[in-house]
């Protein structure tokens, strides 16, 4: 009974893996720009029930199942049209599966070190950390992503972390710090991107409006429109 449930126990892990596995390889199709609406919604479901299932309480599940799952939503994060259609769960999926690794004193060491990976890579694509700033951190009922993403690793790279080897200790520490310079690097690129064709529209126009920044399917607001939320997020916040 005992040796028929531990191989019950074997192939459910091996099931798991392999449907992550091919999970991952339907993120990286490169056909996802000429696919239906239709499509990316019933993608959109899928991802969502396979997520929330083990989002709450990962340590129920094997090691390798929980980092796959932090990379599955990474991969989520960087294909547009499936982190525009799950926008509000990507929301909550963020904070459960990457950045509460970050926020907790001693974490299990395989989890935060998957966490710091996968913001190594989400933290150097410049566009994506405006616009996680814009479409979470200035609205209103959003939690705020870019500011705990950055507190986190910051959090990370201070703490002293228990019952850590040396090694792992390094290592998360110093993937930790390669996310934050690589998120300075890339806002630091789209700021001067972004002031060179200013002034290039301002040469050739000088009545044209205010540069804006890009959101994709989520609309445009204009650079003083977004300090304006910001502000009043933040003092709403401050108050409460």
């Amino acid at each position: 009974s005992v040796d028929a449930s531990r191989l019950n126990d074997s192939f459910t892990t091996l099931g798991k893996q392999l449907s992550i596995t091919l999970l991952k390889h339907t993120l990286n199709f490169e056909a996802w720009d000429y696919l239906s609406n239709n499509f990316v919604q019933r993608a959109r479901n899928l991802f969502c029930v396979m997520l929330v299932r083990n989002a709450k309480n990962p340590q129920s599940i094997d090691k390798h199942t929980a980092v796959k799952q932090i990379e599955i939503l990474c991969m989520v994060i960087l294909q547009p049209r499936l982190l525009a259609a799950m926008k509000a769960e990507a929301g909550e999926f963020i904070p459960l599966l990457i950045l509460r690794h970050l926020e907790v004193f001693s974490p299990e060491p395989h989890l935060l070190e998957a966490a710091c990976s996968v913001l190594c890579l989400l933290c150097n694509k410049e566009q994506l950390l405006v616009d996680l700033f814009v479409n979470y951190d200035c609205e209103m009922n959003a939690t705020n992503i870019f500011e705990r993403i950055v507190k986190g690793l910051c959090y990370v790279i201070t703490s002293k972390p228990v019952n850590y080897s040396i090694e792992a200790e390094r290592k998360v520490k110093l993937l930790a710090c390669k996310a934050l310079l690589r998120t300075l690097t890339a806002l630091h690129s789209w700021f001067m991107k972004m002031s060179e064709h200013q002034l290039e529209k301002s040469s050739d126009d000088d009545g044209q409006k205010e540069e804006q920044v890009g959101l994709g399917q989520e609309g445009q607001k204009g650079l003083p429109m977004i300090a304006i939320i910001k502000n009043k997020k933040d003092s709403m916040s401050g108050g409460i």
